[in-house]
């Protein structure tokens, strides 16, 4: 599965209609995400496996719970992305330049968890598409 990414941050200079872009696009795509899993879920409750696959039940259920542990952490990332699309309403009225450093600061933490998030969700689909591949019904 490719070369192993590691999270950069270029979030120093940016301006705060940037990062609120940025953060509601952030909170965009994980709502986006959220609906693909709810896809995935049905998908793996159907009836569309060949007959007789090996381990299929247990494997399913590994499927079930990445599923699950997915949209666990991308709830807890929205939360804190709509709780930092408030601070940066706050930071752009504040003209503390110590209190830009604190947000950038917690802004990438937030950022490299995202990042973390898609390495997770990208990996997790490379690993159910190939099963899909070999176990769906021709």
């Amino acid at each position: 599965m490719g070369t192993h990414r590691i999270y950069r941050s270029f979030n120093e200079n940016k301006y705060i209609e940037e990062l609120q872009y940025k953060t509601q696009k952030s909170i965009q795509d994980i709502d986006n995400l959220k609906l693909e899993l709810q896809f995935y879920k049905s998908l793996l409750n159907k009836p569309v496996f060949k007959p007789q696959t090996l381990n299929l039940y247990e494997n399913l259920v590994k499927f079930m719970s990445e599923i699950n542990e997915i949209d666990e952490i991308s709830t807890v990332l929205q939360e804190e992305l709509s709780s930092k699309g408030i601070q940066i309403t706050n930071m752009a009225e504040c003209e503390d330049v110590d209190y830009d450093d604190f947000y950038i600061n917690h802004y990438n933490d937030l950022k490299q968890k995202i990042f973390n998030l898609e390495n997770k969700t990208s990996y997790f689909k490379f690993k159910l598409f190939q099963y899909l591949d070999s176990t769906l019904i021709d």
